[in-house]
């Protein structure tokens, strides 16, 4: 699992590389383009590239619980039967997750119009609804290939109800590990990310099977 995260963060690496080298070129000419470019790939790498591999992740997770083996789980998204119907299953979280860098585009377009104080309150706003809303959507995913967009966030919304609490004291009991990440500058979270990303979707697993008693 160690092995499958470094490849995710390598992947992930790209839209933040893309956009920086956009940002530096384009930004010459028009800064409007740049952003508008930047995040446009942002997007469609996350969508058609990361968020698939995540899937695989959180599947290899899942099958952990039954089989030792779990080689060629990060392809699970990959396979041709599977991979637009993930796509299209991970499209509205992908795109509610971009609604910041949209208002930072917004702001760029309308210069007497400063949205900057509103953009970093989205911000914060849509770290709170991934982490406690949106929290279980690649594991649905990759439970139902075939979901829809929408009932992939609102299956999501409503297996946290009430919920959000006991998850936050989940993630407060890796405190201590996430204060190590942060002192070592993110190399301790390549140990670190997969096991909370473990406990989550164990966590996941758990709460599914009383939604469905």
């Amino acid at each position: 699992l160690i092995l499958y995260y470094l490849l995710i963060v390598v992947a992930s690496l790209a839209p933040l590389g893309f956009s920086a080298l956009v940002g530096g070129t384009l930004g010459r000419i028009n800064h409007f383009f740049a952003s508008l470019v930047s995040t446009s790939a942002h997007a469609l790498i996350s969508m058609f590239l990361v968020y698939p591999l995540l899937v695989g992740f959180k599947r290899g997770i899942m099958d952990l619980r039954t089989q030792d083996n779990i080689k060629g789980c990060i392809f699970y998204a990959f396979d041709s039967s599977k991979y637009m119907n993930i796509v299209r299953g991970l499209s509205l979280y992908a795109v509610i997750g971009i609604i910041p860098d949209v208002l930072g585009i917004v702001d760029s377009l309308i210069p007497f119009i400063n949205l900057s104080f509103v953009s970093t309150v989205t911000t914060f706003g849509m770290v709170f609804v991934n982490a406690f809303l949106l929290t279980f959507v690649e594991q649905i995913v990759a439970d139902n290939n075939e979901i829809s967009p929408t009932d992939a966030c609102l299956k999501s919304i409503s297996l946290m109800t009430g919920r959000k609490m006991e998850l936050l004291d989940l993630f407060l009991s890796y405190f201590v590990l996430i204060l190590i990440v942060i002192v070592t500058c993110g190399i301790a979270g390549i140990y670190v990310a997969p096991l909370i990303n473990c406990a989550v979707t164990c966590y996941y697993e758990r709460i599914k099977e009383e939604y469905y008693v």
